[in-house]
């Protein structure tokens, strides 16, 4: 049967129950090993979304080589990894936060972080969080912007420390150069200049305190805040006016 109607025949465990569904193991390992059902972007895609809520442990082997071969090549294919991702979690596999931090540290570019946007999107979970607080301390600042939103989304009150620490790693990082900051665009992608990318970290790393879902500053921090800030758009951040979301 050709690959693209395997793939419409399992579609249907896109919308059921999270779980193991070792009924599948026959069908999706051989689809596994089908390098076309794995070249279609489109097919990739809904193939790994059944992975995802219906793959059984037993796939775990097939499933992290899919993962490697992705992760090796050029280019993103955030929304597939995420799925891929999302099911070694699920099924409590033990390398799975090393193939997140892999993502979100060792990337020169913002994969990582549009891995972490789906994540987000398609399976939340707290096993996430460690490993996302550890992408604060990324050299790499296209990088860092979606952990920090990312902890403003589901990070405790005791994330605020980590953000509090970057952000001010920043500030005496450009504390002699915010002029450039200030007149720095707003620029999201990887070919950004330092200071583009500068000043795109600060509001991001600025929103999480300002507007996190879990915790609320005091008058005093949110003095501390804008105070420190090196650009207007981070004082924005501080006075409500402006929210950057993941």
């Amino acid at each position: 049967m050709p690959s693209r109607m395997k793939i419409k025949r399992l579609e249907r465990y896109h919308s059921t129950e999270e779980g193991e569904h070792t009924e599948l193991d026959s069908p999706l390992k051989e689809q596994l090993s089908d390098p076309k059902a794995r070249q279609d972007w489109a097919q990739s895609q809904r193939f790994a979304a059944v992975i995802l809520r219906a793959a059984s442990r037993n796939l775990a082997v097939p499933v992290k080589a899919w993962l490697i071969e992705l992760t090796g090549k050029l280019g993103c294919a955030a929304d597939v990894e995420a799925d891929l991702l999302g099911y070694l979690f699920r099924i409590g596999d033990a390398t799975a936060g090393k193939y997140l931090s892999s993502e979100l540290l060792d990337r020169k570019d913002d994969c990582g972080g549009q891995v972490l946007r789906s994540l987000h999107a398609v399976r939340y979970s707290d096993e996430l969080l460690p490993f996302v607080s550890q992408a604060l301390k990324s050299p790499n600042p296209i990088t860092v912007t979606h952990p920090a939103l990312f902890l403003g989304e589901h990070g405790s009150p005791s994330s605020q420390d980590l953000l509090w620490q970057r952000l001010e790693s920043l500030w005496t990082a450009w504390h002699d150069r915010a002029s450039e900051l200030q007149i720095a665009t707003m620029n999201f992608s990887a070919g950004a200049n330092p200071a583009q990318q500068a000043n795109q970290l600060e509001q991001a790393l600025a929103s999480p305190p300002a507007h996190a879902k879990n915790w609320k500053l005091s008058p005093a921090e949110i003095d501390r805040l804008r105070s420190g800030c090196l650009t207007d758009a981070c004082r924005e951040v501080a006075d409500g006016h402006r929210v950057l979301n993941l």
